[in-house]
Formats: structure tokens, sequence, C-alpha cells
């Protein structure tokens, strides 16, 4: 009985190791986007902003993606310096988690007619990438009106 018992507990211990060592990979770890589809620009007057990334395809083992964010109106555009990554599953978006990470709640801009890109360390995601599609999502603002962009990418193996 004592020897049935040193087995089970080790190996519940050793399952619980392995699941830690593991990390979440699965799509089990991914939270349903508050967004559907999004567009990738905002035209609006004198407002005219689009994010893209810097390819429309990467391998599974891409360590970061490039986020490129041009405003080509006559007006700034505010932001702030959080975005999230999403993946599409069965039509649905779902937000890929952080490992502990933080955003500063600080209200940046970019001006008319001028562009930067913003690097996006894959790293940081609780999350082994497989393929499909994903996307980059980011909020902007114009005055107090508040949107959203998605630039789309594709995972290949």
């Amino acid at each position: 009985m004592m020897k049935l018992r040193i087995i089970l507990v080790s190996l519940i211990g050793l399952a619980m190791i392995i699941s830690a060592c593991s990390g979440k990979s699965g799509d089990e770890s991914l939270v349903k986007s508050e967004y559907g589809d999004l567009p990738s620009a905002f035209i609006e007057e004198q407002t005219i902003i689009q994010v893209t990334t810097d390819k429309k395809e990467y391998s599974s083992q891409v360590n970061e993606i490039t986020l490129s964010i041009a405003n080509t109106g006559t007006t700034a555009v505010g932001y702030g310096t959080s975005l999230y990554v999403e993946k599409l599953i069965n039509g649905k978006w779902y937000q890929i988690p952080y490992k502990r990470l933080a955003f500063e709640d600080i209200a940046l801009g970019i001006e008319a007619n001028s562009s930067f890109d913003q690097e996006v360390p894959l790293d940081h995601l609780y999350y082994q990438f497989t393929e499909g599609n994903y996307r980059i999502t980011k909020s902007f603002f114009v005055n107090e009106d508040k949107f959203v962009l998605g630039a789309e990418f594709e995972i290949k193996e």
C-alpha cells in the first residue's frame, strides 16, 4: 500500500513538472477577443492611419514582428503603448495572453505625415505559435474617439 502511494505521488509530481515546463502552447490558453473583424486602416476626414506587419508570412520559429504605423493624414493621432496578438480559430479571434507583462499607461502621438515601427517581441507571449492566421491589434485616439486597428499575418511551419 505504501509503495502504491509513493508511485502515485511520484506520477502526480512528474505530471505537474512536465505541465509547468511545457508552458501553455495550445489554444486552451487563449481568451476570446472583444473585437470581430478589424480594418487595418482608419480613414475619416483628415485622419488616415494604417497598421501593417513587416511581412505577411512568418515561420512558427519567429521571435519578433515589426508593426509599422503610418499616419498619412493631416492630423495627429494618439495611441498607447499596449498592443495584443490574436489568433483566428474557426472564424473567431482569440487574444494570446502575455507572461507577466504590463504596459505603461501613457499617451503618445504620431504626427501627420509620419510613420514609425514598433517591435513586437513574441517571447513575452504565453503561447507556442502554430500554423494559422494572426493579427496585432492596437488602439488609437482622435480627439476623444477611440478606434482599434488590426494588422494580419500568417504563421506557416
